[in-house]
């Protein structure tokens, strides 16, 4: 829950979410270089990483019961997601101009 409520908090021998999140976007952001106007493209992580991505390009997150890893995501004030984030799922973001523009959810 720290690391939600602060992205500069450290797990011990750990990474900050902000410093996964710059992590991140550094290797979306090589990814989207490399695609062609049209073309997707799958980037397999772990549920704390793409969240700190998430925060990272502007999502909302609040931890809603820890215990059962239950997160509700919203991002520009759209509720993307509530509940935990099953395995398998995706969450699909749409850029325009280089700029996370939509992000959805899907299991």
């Amino acid at each position: 829950i720290k690391q939600y409520e602060d992205i500069m908090y450290k797990t011990n021998g750990g990474e900050s979410f902000r410093e996964v999140g710059e992590r991140m976007s550094l290797s979306i952001a090589d990814v989207l270089f490399e695609l062609d106007e049209g073309e997707s493209a799958a980037v397999v992580t772990h549920a704390a990483a793409i969240c700190a991505y998430l925060i990272s390009i502007g999502a909302d997150i609040a931890v809603t019961d820890a215990e059962e890893k239950n997160r509700r995501i919203t991002f520009g004030g759209e509720q993307v997601h509530d509940g935990s984030i099953k395995t398998p799922s995706a969450f699909i973001i749409s850029f325009d101009d280089g700029k996370a523009a939509k992000v959805a959810y899907i299991e």
